[in-house]
């Protein structure tokens, strides 16, 4: 389940709460709780601050990454720039870095981070394609791992 609440274009609250139970016996239950705030804006430029908590915790321990516990504070900052538009054609980029610190059961904290590089090109109101490079750092057992990501999208709206 996942509810939102946005006060203005300025500032947003959302909460969620996931549960999943594997075949073998584990139950996990997720909860998160994000808010955001638009610090600056200008005409082809806005600057948002995100915060965000995140907890999990799971019944049994498998074979699989499934921690008794674990959690993350995270404070980040998003800057989105219109580059090109005519009339609903446009052309934007986006760069959003995110640090924070992660605990887990038995192991001590340590700190996560990303950073994204996006470009979108709308054609219309209704669609638009967007791909982003992602660098991030996340902790599981303990053990930093790095990864590079590249992501593709289409978005459609009905």
């Amino acid at each position: 389940g996942w509810a939102a609440w946005r006060h203005s274009e300025l500032a947003a609250l959302s909460s969620g709460i996931e549960w999943l139970s594997y075949t073998d016996g584990n139950d996990r239950l997720s909860v998160s709780l994000c808010g955001e705030h638009r610090l600056w804006t200008r005409p082809r430029l806005d600057v948002t601050g995100r915060a965000s908590l995140w907890y999990s915790t799971n019944s049994e321990q498998g074979p699989y990454f499934s921690a008794e516990w674990e959690g993350s504070a995270t404070a980040g900052i998003t800057i989105r720039h219109l580059a090109w538009r005519r009339y609903e054609k446009l052309f934007s980029h986006v760069l959003a870095a995110d640090f924070g610190f992660q605990d887990q059961d038995g192991f001590s904290s340590k700190w996560i981070g990303s950073i994204r590089y996006e470009h979108r090109w709308r054609w219309d109101p209704w669609r638009e394609i967007y791909y982003s490079l992602l660098i991030d750092r996340r902790v599981y057992d303990g053990d930093p791992e790095r990864g590079i990501g590249l992501r593709l999208g289409l978005r459609q709206k009905f």
